[in-house]
């Protein structure tokens, strides 16, 4: 049984292993403390929810429009470059972010530096996933984004419990802990070449609003499945940006037990994703596109009934599940969908449209918050609602919409 999970990742490219350890050490230095952010904004400088989910909502905007460059320089530049320089700024940025924690900087400096820690965030992104692309076949595609998001979630699982016993001494020390370990992702990331054939068929035009219109013409189902990703993302979002503060504000857990949800859903990633992955296989994205919301959208009900950490981590864990269903499933139908020759930009502006609801979310989240706060059991069941609605946003589009796009 254990061989036959193994089988598809046995055979992958050794420079897909490389990118999923880079993930791994990236998100282990942003999740030891910007998780955390949320709650110093809230608890120890006065500022309402609506302020902090305000800072991110801009700070996600800002990551969007540095994917969808970040995209098309992949293809430009190569996707090793790309991922290699903003990794190395991000520790510079982090650096500069704990100073101003540790000396309690004004809110507007604050501000700006989670503003450039948005942008140098998501410039990985698209070249890692167009990189795994050049590097797999299709039928190995959904392994190698199963892996990456294994490598993915080692990181959130051992980020914010570390993270969560710095910030019980000093919110400055977590940042001071980031930044070295985004460096180490750096030099890991500069480990892996570009493919040949990345290189050969990059193309050479720059992002515009004409090459976006043609786009759309000519691959229109990829242009709606983004769209439909934006929604998505505003709601699986709330698993972080509303959870970490519902759970401290609300049910009282400290720092550390919040911290601790994190490790959960990173560890149970990494033990649900070789079978979750061999559930794709069998039954294909198009079912895990329904499956994933629906599970999350149970999960995010459960918030509503549970008053206690274990509670709150069985929740976690159904949620994970949905996680580790819709996750690759995604990254597979944005490969399938997208332009075969400019992969880089397909991936950059999937994730833009990720990024944007990603954006939009804590603002959603943080005004639910401040509306429902004493009415647990709404807040989570408008949340639940929204992601049973991206169940049937993707099951009205996988009837009509093709599996190739490509003219």
């Amino acid at each position: 049984m254990l061989s036959a999970l193994l089988k598809p990742y046995l055979a992958l490219d050794r420079r897909v292993y490389a990118l999923a350890v880079a993930r791994a050490i990236n998100v282990m230095g942003f999740s030891v403390a910007m998780p955390f952010m949320a709650i110093y904004l809230v608890e120890q400088r006065g500022q309402p929810a609506s302020v902090y989910g305000a800072i991110f909502f801009a700070a996600g905007i800002i990551a969007a429009l540095s994917q969808a460059e970040a995209g098309d320089a992949a293809d430009r530049l190569g996707r090793r470059r790309v991922m290699v320089r903003a990794l190395a700024l991000r520790a510079v940025n982090m650096v500069a972010l704990g100073a101003a924690v540790y000396w309690h900087g004004p809110l507007w400096l604050l501000a700006g530096l989670i503003l450039m820690n948005g942008l140098l965030r998501a410039r990985m992104e698209p070249a890692a996933a167009a990189a795994i692309s050049d590097l797999t076949t299709p039928e190995d595609r959904i392994a190698a984004y199963g892996l990456l998001r294994m490598g993915v979630n080692v990181g959130w699982a051992l980020g914010p419990a570390l993270g969560g016993i710095f910030v019980g001494t000093s919110y400055a020390l977590a940042f001071a802990v980031s930044a070295p370990l985004l460096l180490v992702a750096a030099y890991a990331a500069g480990r892996v070449e570009d493919a040949p054939r990345a290189v050969q068929s990059a193309a050479k035009d720059s992002l515009s609003v004409a090459s976006l219109r043609q786009t759309v013409r000519d691959y229109p189902a990829f242009a709606v499945f983004v769209c439909i990703v934006f929604f998505a993302s505003l709601f699986t979002t709330q698993m972080f940006a509303t959870m970490s503060v519902y759970a401290r504000v609300t049910l009282g857990l400290d720092t550390g037990h919040i911290g601790l949800l994190y490790t959960v859903n990173g560890l149970l990633v990494v033990a649900l994703q070789l079978p979750a992955v061999a559930l794709i296989r069998r039954f294909g994205s198009r079912v895990t596109l329904l499956g994933g919301p629906l599970v999350f959208a149970l999960g995010y009900l459960g918030y509503g009934y549970v008053h206690t950490f274990a509670g709150m981590a069985s929740c976690v864990a159904l949620l994970t599940l949905g996680e580790v269903l819709f996750a690759p499933a995604q990254n597979d139908m944005a490969a399938d969908l997208g332009d075969p020759k400019r992969l880089g930009r397909a991936f950059g502006l999937f994730g833009f449209m990720s990024s944007l609801g990603v954006s939009f979310g804590p603002l959603l989240g943080g005004a639910l918050f401040d509306a429902f706060h004493t009415a647990p059991r709404v807040l989570w069941a408008i949340i639940a609602g929204g992601m049973a609605s991206v169940a049937l946003l993707f099951g009205v589009f996988l009837r009509r919409a093709p599996l190739k796009s490509r003219p």
